[in-house]
């Protein structure tokens, strides 16, 4: 049935959107996961949290109206992988949307995607972008948080080397001080939201929990969205924490010693990868309360605070963010004296935990599997499997899957056929199967000469946009038909 455009002006004049575009390192994913966890209660209270996958937002709804979509890098892979016009990817994008905003029933929806506010908009196509979404909604609000430049540069430093990437700490932040389209500079970009959605509707909040409503940022963005938090009282989820002084020291030295990546490829002399549930084993419980020191130079400091100045005049309230002073400061080199023994004696120890969890939850695995057969059992898995889905991210998930299938064994996935296939593999990795359940579904790499993922995926989009493991999802469809 298709809605006709009085019926949809109809809808649009009781609902509104509430659009949180950022900024990076802001507490984004926070924000995410507590929604996330909390739809239904949401939903009670005439809520829709509009949940995709992680750059949706960015590529997809966007791509319907910026001049050039093709220089997104999404884009422009899905274009290749497809082999497509990109006016037939953008019409497909259009129809999901559509739908998308043609089932929403509840009063308030709401978005949150970070990497809105680095969106490169120009205001014509900001313009389209209302006019489209007008067709659905009648009213709106443009949340952002901004930081304190110094904390802003100094988390972005820890989550680069976090990532595995080796940075010279003084020239990276140079670089992100230089480059106009950091999250340094947000003033322009939200003149434009501004002029389009109206200044009355760009809603500025400082990121310090100083500030926060309840000490919660939670709360806060619910408060500035206009929203009952006191009636909801989400349960607040910490995500992407940042890792402390010690930790980011350690972290730099080891990605300069042995890289993620080495002559392109994985570098199989690297013992930790950068995976967000791995670092968690680097929290702040094992490290000291020190601040890592960050070089800012006049010059630097005056082009910050013209920004600032701008700024302070839109955060909502009383709250301000105080002005930069330039400063030069020793950015410690690591030896073998800065970072004390506790510290490592911690690390290993957090280390162990982490492993021990593993085996405990594979020890379950192997009793379930002595006393059951395992068809039976397998599908007790895919239980555990799809609701740990919200507590682990996809990789942990994979990783989970590979061990189970070294229990169990895995008839579908043939080793000679594999290597024979993709020689390459052979000098990256000691276990196929690893290399297949980690990267090489994702790839679209045959793990034997009968199965195709993407032939599969083809035919079962769904599972890309949930997140799922293809083999794993054709092999449960065989055990329900009792063929293979």
């Amino acid at each position: 049935m298709i809605r006709t455009n009085k019926e949809q002006q109809i809808k649009a004049e009781k609902k509104k959107l509430i659009i949180h575009i950022g900024s990076v390192k802001t507490g984004s994913t926070s924000i995410q996961k507590t929604l996330r966890e909390s739809y239904e209660k949401l939903r009670k209270y005439n809520i829709n949290y509009c949940e995709v996958i992680k750059g949706f937002y960015e590529y997809t709804l966007t791509s319907m109206f910026i001049k050039h979509p093709e220089n997104h890098i999404l884009f422009k892979k899905e274009l290749e992988s497809r082999n497509i016009a990109p006016s037939i990817l953008i019409e497909e994008y259009r129809n999901y949307w559509n739908k998308v905003f043609l089932k929403n029933k509840e009063k308030t929806m709401i978005f949150s995607s970070e990497h809105l506010s680095l969106f490169s908009f120009d205001e014509e196509s900001m313009l389209n972008f209302k006019i489209y979404l007008d067709q659905y909604f009648a009213d709106y609000s443009i949340i952002i948080y901004i930081r304190d430049p110094i904390n802003w540069l100094r988390s972005q430093v820890q989550e680069t080397v976090k990532n595995g990437r080796r940075v010279s700490i003084t020239k990276y932040c140079d670089d992100l001080i230089d480059s106009k389209e950091s999250s340094l500079y947000n003033y322009e970009k939200l003149q434009k939201w501004g002029n389009v959605f109206g200044k009355d509707k760009i809603i500025v909040r400082q990121f310090d929990s100083e500030h926060f409503i309840n000490g919660r940022l939670i709360d806060d963005f619910l408060y500035a969205a206009n929203l009952d938090y006191k009636a909801l009282e989400l349960k607040e989820i910490k995500a992407n924490t940042s890792i402390g002084y010690y930790s980011t020291l350690f972290l730099q030295t080891l990605n300069q010693s042995f890289p993620v990546l080495k002559n392109n490829h994985i570098n199989n002399e690297r013992g930790i990868f950068p995976y967000h549930f791995v670092y968690r084993v680097y929290s702040k419980d094992i490290d000291i309360y020190k601040k890592l020191p960050i070089n800012i130079n006049k010059e630097q400091a005056e082009v910050i605070n013209k920004e600032l100045l701008k700024i302070n005049k839109m955060i909502y309230g009383d709250c301000f963010i105080p002005l930069i002073k330039a400063e030069i400061q020793e950015v410690e080199s690591l030896k073998n004296e800065v970072i004390p023994r506790s510290y490592f004696v911690k690390l290993i120890n957090n280390y162990n935990l982490f492993i021990e969890e593993l085996l405990h939850d594979m020890e379950k695995i192997k009793a379930n599997t002595e006393r059951e057969s395992n068809i039976k059992y397998q599908s007790k898995f895919y239980s555990v499997y799809y609701k740990s889905s919200k507590k682990y991210n996809v990789i942990l998930r994979n990783i989970c899957l590979y061990l189970f299938y070294k229990v169990i064994g895995l008839k579908e996935f043939d080793k000679n056929y594999y290597l024979k296939r993709y020689p390459h593999v052979c000098d990256k990795v000691k276990d196929p199967l690893l290399h297949f359940m980690l990267r090489g579904v994702y790839r679209g790499y045959m793990p034997n000469k009968k199965f195709s993922v993407n032939n599969y995926i083809e035919n079962h989009t769904e599972i890309i946009l949930n997140g799922k493991n293809a083999l794993l999802e054709s092999n449960k469809e065989q055990k329900k038909r009792k063929v293979f």
